[in-house]
Order: structure tokens, then C-alpha cells, then sequence
């Protein structure tokens, strides 16, 4: 965990109670995973010789990680899980498809006689506390450590947006040196620098940013998307990712996004519904 890798020796890393085992060990794993990357903001500053400026980024850094918190806790330990909850009343609705509009229907549901007055509890560990599971999916996407102390495929649908999001806009602290390379390409070319004879460039400290150095920006920003997107859209065509799924429609997709979304952004963490036995690796084997 100090290492922001993830995991550990059990296969339910965080969730193992032989690896964490109360809510003060949950409280040292998260705060461990959290160290390394905030440090390592704050060494930037140190190494330009701006500290101010490190301190910025890390109170941005530290904003945005207390906005995904407040989200996954507000959309999943507040809210009870919409699949044991009653809707009375069937719902049609039409999704775009490339065969034309594609009806799905949703029929009436009996709501099953389960408290849920301490919101979704599918997945959680309950000695860690009932808000521990969604905050620490923020955490753990924030800082690019991938452990999980809770089922990220059993949060509510909106509370997962919030660690979804985040592998997807890459704009977070990062462990292992991967925070500050995301948010410079983004954010470093909108700075400006005095110049000697009073003009201004745009530039990261003391280094100057011309249309060379903008063109490799744009780049660096177009090969994360597209390390998501097309292998989610190949999956998504062929049985590799249609056998994979556990869950049918929009839930089954965001399995396998979450999944290459994750991956790229050096995360690891996983709807784990998902199968992992198809696909390349599967197929090299049966050849």
C-alpha cells in the first residue's frame, strides 16, 4: 500500500481479514497509499525552487480527491441499492443502437423486505464502517493504487462514476511518479511567464512552450483515450467481451470500459464480474 502497487497476497487484498483486519489497519492502508503521492507533488515544488507553486497543485490535487470522496459516499452508502428496491411500475425506454433504435423494457419489481436505511451494503465489509467501501474506491483510483477493500462492481451505478471518471479524465494525485505527468500536459501550457522585454509566453517554470512542445502535448493527451476506446470497442464487437461479462446491458459495457480504462491509467482496480479468461489470452491458448 505504502507503494501505491495494490493488492497483496490474498486475492481480496484489502478486504482479506488476515491482511486488514479492523477499521485502524483500514486507516493506516488508506493513509499509506496516500503518502508517496502527495510527497511527490510536494518534491516538485521543492526541485524548481517553488514551493508555492508545488503547494498549488497539491491543494487542487487535494480538492479534487475530497470532491470524488464526498460523491462515491453520497451516491452509495446514502442511497439504498436499486436492485433490491421496488419499482412498481414496468418502464420501456429507447438506446441507440447501429441497427436502429433498440427497445428494452423493465418490468415491474417487488422490492425484497431488506433494510437499507445504511444504503447499498452489497459488497461492503461492515467492520470498517458502513461510508469505508465507496471512500476508499475514491482513494484508490485517486492515487493510482488499485486495492480494494470493497466490491467496486457492487457500488451504486452513480457512486462508481465517480472512481470510472477518474481513470478516464486522468487528472489526479498519482503514485509512483504518474500524478504530476498526467496534469502537466493539461494543465503547464495554459501558464504565463514574463518575458525580459515585457511580453509573456506560455511555459512550465522557467521553460519556455512553443508549437513543438504543444503538438507533443496533444499527443500525449490523444493516446490515453485511444488506449481505452479501442480495445473496449473491439471487445464489445466479438463473443471476447460478451462472454466476459456478468451483467447484461449497460452494466456488462461499463464492465469491460472500467476494465481497459483502469489498465491504462496504471490503476489495476476491476468490476471484478468481469471474466478475465477471454480474449488475446484465450485464444493464443486454444491455437
Amino acid at each position: 500500500m505504502l507503494g501505491t502497487n495494490g493488492g497483496g497476497f490474498f486475492g481480496m487484498n484489502s478486504a482479506h481479514p488476515f491482511e486488514n483486519p479492523t477499521g485502524l489497519s483500514n486507516f493506516f492502508d488508506t493513509l499509506a497509499m496516500m503518502l508517496f503521492p502527495f510527497a511527490l507533488v510536494l518534491m516538485y515544488g521543492r526541485m524548481l525552487k517553488r514551493f508555492r507553486h508545488g503547494l498549488v497543485v497539491f491543494g487542487v490535487m487535494l480538492l479534487m480527491m475530497a470532491g470524488t470522496i464526498v460523491w462515491s459516499v453520497h451516491y452509495d452508502t446514502l442511497r439504498p441499492n436499486p436492485g433490491l428496491t421496488a419499482h412498481p411500475v414496468a418502464r420501456n425506454y429507447q438506446i441507440p443502437s447501429s441497427k436502429g433504435p433498440l427497445a428494452v423494457a423493465l418490468p415491474a419489481v417487488a422490492g425484497l423486505p431488506v433494510d437499507q436505511h445504511l444504503g447499498n451494503l452489497e459488497g461492503k465489509e461492515l467492520r470498517f464502517g458502513t461510508s469505508a467501501g465507496a471512500a476508499f474506491a475514491a482513494i484508490t483510483t485517486d492515487v493510482t493504487c488499485g486495492a480494494v477493500n470493497a466490491e467496486a462492481d457492487s457500488l451504486n451505478p452513480v457512486a462508481a462514476l465517480s472512481a470510472h471518471g477518474r481513470h478516464v479524465a486522468e487528472l489526479r494525485v498519482r503514485g509512483q511518479g504518474r500524478g504530476h505527468d498526467q496534469h502537466a500536459p493539461v494543465r503547464h501550457p495554459g501558464h504565463l511567464h514574463r518575458r525580459h522585454d515585457g511580453g509573456a509566453h506560455a511555459g512550465v517554470p522557467g521553460r519556455k512552450i512553443e508549437a513543438r512542445e504543444v503538438k507533443l502535448v496533444v499527443l500525449a493527451i490523444l493516446v490515453h483515450p485511444l488506449m481505452i476506446l479501442m480495445p473496449t470497442g473491439l471487445f464489445s464487437a466479438t463473443s471476447w467481451g460478451l462472454k466476459a461479462v456478468s451483467n447484461p446491458g449497460a452494466h456488462g459495457f461499463s464492465q469491460m470500459l472500467y476494465q481497459f480504462s483502469s489498465a491504462s491509467a496504471n490503476n489495476g482496480s476491476a468490476f471484478d464480474g468481469l471474466g478475465v479468461t477471454y480474449g488475446f489470452a484465450h485464444s493464443l491458448t486454444r491455437c
